[in-house]
């Protein structure tokens, strides 16, 4: 079962190892990310370039509560009704079709 009606997001890759994203995400600008199920059960993977240029992976924790970054050095806890709302407060955003876009769907515009 996937949480959330995860398969229609666009920037979700069920199946997408941590290496393949890596290899996604080599040419992507930062701030680009996508999320997929991780190898830990019962669990999602948020894969991402950093500003710096690599590739960040983290834990995001499924629960009764809803979801949860699990970071490293940050002890509290804040979970989200969604997903979407936990992307929503990061910067990030997802690349398709030459366009960039918020995990909202909101295509970005740059300056």
């Amino acid at each position: 079962m996937e949480p959330e009606g995860l398969t229609k997001k666009p920037w979700y890759y069920a199946k997408m190892s941590r290496q393949e994203a890596e290899e996604y995400l080599d040419d992507k600008r930062p701030g680009s990310f996508i999320v997929r199920k991780s190898s830990q059960r019962d669990r999602l993977a948020l894969s991402h370039r950093h500003h710096d240029g690599h590739i960040v992976h983290a834990i995001i924790q499924v629960s009764y509560k809803g979801y949860w970054l699990q970071e490293d050095g940050v002890e509290e806890e804040v979970w989200h009704p969604t997903v979407t709302k936990l992307l929503d407060t990061l910067l990030l955003t997802y690349h398709k079709d030459g366009k960039n876009y918020l995990p909202d769907g909101t295509e970005c515009i740059d300056d």
